[in-house]
């Protein structure tokens, strides 16, 4: 028994790329803290809502990228072209985490919950269909990275338009560019040969 959840929670953590949503879920809470929320159930709201929505999120796109983790090294022990759970299985558990998410934060207000929607639709919506076409698709993915720490702040009851905010999230978006450009250059190779458009293609990165 102890065996079989221990290889379940394995796989889990797997598909909901469990540490990258960790570390989602910190930055909403900084969002929080940062707005000098003071409600223990705003912010369990803030945080599990966020956690779910990034675990929901992360297993959808592996759902719908299936096919290209299959034929890339780095991707193709991910839980479903490695065959440790159905492509239907993984599709459900997205499904129930973004649901279960979403109703967290609906909790903490209207805007919360519509800024995690949005965050949905921009990163598996736009941006992961994008990744196939075009490397300048990290733009919609930088804007998804910047989008937690106004959730947690306006989970505080704090406006969307505060100038703090603002520059957070700013600052959020403009540090991921260089770092998802550093992946598309490592492993540019690999990303071309599995159908994702390479940063390689429109510079020389020699």
């Amino acid at each position: 028994m102890i065996n079989k959840v221990k290889k379940y929670w394995s796989i889990y953590k797997k598909l909901a790329k469990h540490r990258l949503s960790v570390l989602v879920t910190f930055s909403a809470a900084v969002g929080y803290f940062i707005a000098q929320g003071r409600s223990i159930l705003e912010l369990g709201g803030a945080v599990l809502g966020v956690y779910l929505l990034s675990a929901g999120a992360s297993a959808l796109n592996q759902y719908q990228e299936r096919k290209y983790d299959a034929q890339m090294e780095r991707t193709n022990k991910r839980p479903i072209p490695a065959k440790e759970i159905s492509a239907n299985s993984a599709l459900t558990v997205a499904l129930v985490l973004i649901l279960a998410g979403s109703m967290l934060l609906y909790f903490n207000g209207i805007i919360p919950v519509v800024l995690g929607l949005l965050n949905i639709i921009l990163y598996n919506v736009i941006y992961t269909p994008l990744k196939t076409r075009t490397p300048f698709s990290i733009l919609p993915g930088a804007v998804v990275g910047a989008i937690p720490p106004m959730i947690g702040w306006t989970s505080a009851g704090l406006s969307l338009f505060h100038p703090t905010i603002i520059y957070i999230a700013v600052f959020m978006f403009l540090w991921q560019l260089p770092h998802f450009w550093l992946l598309l250059i490592k492993f540019g190779g690999e990303y071309e040969k599995a159908g994702f458009s390479s940063i390689s293609r429109y510079f020389n990165t020699k």
